[in-house]
C-alpha cells in the first residue's frame, strides 16, 4: 500500500487525473496533503470518476468549483461529485494539511446494475449535489461521527488489521448513507445549462492544453468551443469564476514549473516554450503566481 502522502496532481489535456487511486482490488486513495510540500502550493484545476471527501485538518482553505468557492475551515469537510471540476489551495500559501479520501463508487455498490447503486448512488452521482460541506462533528450511520469515521479509515489504510479492505468498506458505506441523507440546502445539481458550459469550457481547455506555446486569440479559442467570444468568457466566469485569460496564464505557469523541475532549458528557453512574449514578461508572472522568479525556484528545488 502507498504511503498516504501527495505533492502534486497530474492531468491529462481535459483535465482529469491521471493518477490510480489505490488498485484495481482495493480502488481507495487515502492521502495527507501537506501544502508545504507542494512546489506550487495548491491544487490545480482537475476532475476524477472517483468521489471524493477533503477533510482540513489545519489552516483555511478555498476550494472552487463551477463558479463557486467554499471557505473552509478546521474541522470541515467537502465532499466533491464525481466529474466535478474543482481546484483547492490554501488561503495562506503553502500552509495547510488536508486528507483527501477517494474512491470508486461501484467499489461499495457492487456494481452499476445493482439494486444498491440503482437506489443509493445513481441519483447521487447523476442528479444530486456537486458538493456539499458537513461538520466532523456531525453523527454518522454506525459512528459517533463523520470524523470518527474518517479517523477510524485512516488507521485501517495505514495499520492494514486483519480485515482492514472490508472494514473500510463498511465506513465508507455508512458515510455515503450520511450522505444520502443529508438534509440542507445543497448547490445546485447538474442542469442542461451547466452541462453545456461544462462541455464547451473542455473543448476550451483541450485546444489550450495543446497549444499553450503558441499565440491564438479569443475568438479563435471561442470557435474550437463552439460559442462566441463574450458567451466563452461567460462561460468560464460561471463555472470557474476566471477570464481564459487567466486560466492559461496559470496554465503556462504550470508548465513552466515542470520544465524548470524537470530539464536543463534555459530560463529564456522555458519562457518561449511555455508560450510567453519575453523572458522579462514571464519572470514577472513567475513572481506574481509562484511567489519567486523562475532562477529562484529552479535554486531552491
Amino acid at each position: 500500500m502507498e504511503q498516504i502522502k501527495a505533492t502534486e496532481t497530474l492531468v491529462d489535456s481535459s483535465l482529469r487525473e491521471t493518477k490510480m487511486h489505490g488498485t484495481v482490488g482495493f480502488p481507495v486513495g487515502v492521502y495527507l496533503d501537506d501544502f508545504s510540500d507542494f512546489k506550487n502550493g495548491y491544487i490545480c484545476w482537475h476532475w476524477h470518476e472517483e468521489i471524493q471527501i477533503s477533510w482540513i485538518i489545519e489552516g483555511e482553505f478555498l476550494c472552487q468549483m463551477e463558479g463557486r468557492t467554499v471557505r473552509l475551515h478546521p474541522g470541515e469537510l467537502i465532499f466533491v461529485n464525481r466529474g466535478v471540476l474543482h481546484q483547492i489551495y490554501p488561503v495562506q500559501k503553502g500552509y495547510g494539511r488536508l486528507y483527501a479520501f477517494l474512491w470508486d463508487p461501484e467499489f461499495i455498490s457492487g456494481g452499476a446494475d445493482s439494486a444498491v447503486y440503482q437506489e443509493a448512488f445513481d441519483p447521487m452521482l447523476k442528479s444530486g449535489p456537486r458538493c456539499l460541506t458537513l461538520a466532523e462533528t456531525l453523527p454518522a450511520p454506525g459512528r459517533r461521527t463523520v470524523g470518527d469515521a474518517l479517523r477510524e479509515i485512516v488507521t485501517l489504510y495505514t495499520q492494514h488489521p486483519a480485515y482492514y479492505h472490508l472494514q473500510v468498506k463498511i465506513l465508507l458505506s455508512q458515510i455515503w448513507l450520511l450522505l444520502c441523507r443529508q438534509e440542507g440546502e445543497a448547490p445546485e445539481p447538474m442542469t442542461p445549462e451547466r452541462e453545456r458550459d461544462e462541455e464547451r469550457l473542455k473543448r476550451a481547455m483541450n485546444y489550450m492544453h495543446a497549444h499553450y506555446s503558441e499565440h491564438f486569440s479569443l475568438e479563435e479559442l471561442a470557435q474550437q468551443a463552439l460559442t462566441s467570444r463574450s458567451e466563452l468568457c461567460r462561460c468560464f466566469r460561471r463555472m470557474l469564476g476566471i477570464p481564459p485569460k487567466e486560466f492559461l496564464m496559470q496554465y503556462r505557469i504550470q508548465q513552466a514549473e515542470i520544465l524548470l523541475k524537470n530539464s536543463a532549458y534555459s530560463i529564456a528557453e522555458v519562457a518561449e516554450f511555455t508560450g510567453f512574449s519575453s523572458p522579462s514578461h514571464f519572470g514577472s508572472c513567475f513572481l506574481r503566481y509562484v511567489g519567486c522568479t523562475p532562477r529562484e525556484y529552479r535554486k531552491g528545488l
